[in-house]
């Protein structure tokens, strides 16, 4: 059965959370888990005036 234990890693020690792992000389397998920050949503432009700022190719669009 698997058990898990939380813990901060910080400058190469680990501290516990809660209560630590008992201590044995078994294998044991480390599982880091990182937030990642989802990045802004870009603003949303028309495809034409997205082209026209890229190469200035199109004219202007009546409307």
């Amino acid at each position: 059965m698997l058990k898990s234990y939380e813990a901060i890693y910080r400058q190469g020690q680990l501290r516990w959370l809660h209560q630590a792992p008992p201590t044995s000389d078994e294998e044991i397998r480390v599982l880091v888990v990182a937030e990642i920050v989802e990045a802004k949503t870009p603003t949303k432009h028309h495809l034409h005036e997205v082209l026209q700022q890229a190469w200035g190719c199109l004219g202007q669009v009546p409307g």
